[in-house]
């Protein structure tokens, strides 16, 4: 009988749970998106960066960012990971924009290079 009254708890509190990860997510994104904007407006104030050289223009390919963001993962990570893509507006690695994989690819280094400190 116990038991009963533990799942009609779980039934009543998975619900509200639920709606409350996803208001987080919602409100989330909203930060993000109005974060990017206002760097966008002060980057067009900015001046122009010098050109990069060509070591700096590598383009990280999906499998370098999948290696590092699943390396990661299988060392208990994997919340961060699913944070830094929800950073870039996508829920799976896949969705990511190629033209983003090096911003994501440094916060993951970056992570991981905390981690081994």
């Amino acid at each position: 009988m116990a038991k009963s009254k533990q799942d009609d708890k779980i039934l009543i509190v998975y619900p509200k749970l639920v709606s409350a990860i996803n208001n987080f997510f919602e409100t989330f994104n909203a930060l993000v998106a109005e974060t990017q904007l206002e760097t966008s407006d002060s980057e067009a104030e900015m001046p122009k960066k010098v050109e990069p050289t060509v070591e700096e223009k590598h383009q990280p390919t999906l499998e370098e960012v999948r290696a590092v963001l699943a390396d990661l993962s299988r060392k208990g990570y994997t919340t961060n990971v699913r944070m830094m893509l929800v950073g870039c507006g996508v829920s799976k690695l896949s969705e990511v924009a190629p033209k983003d994989y090096a911003g994501l690819l440094a916060k993951a280094q970056e992570l991981s290079d905390a981690i081994k400190d």
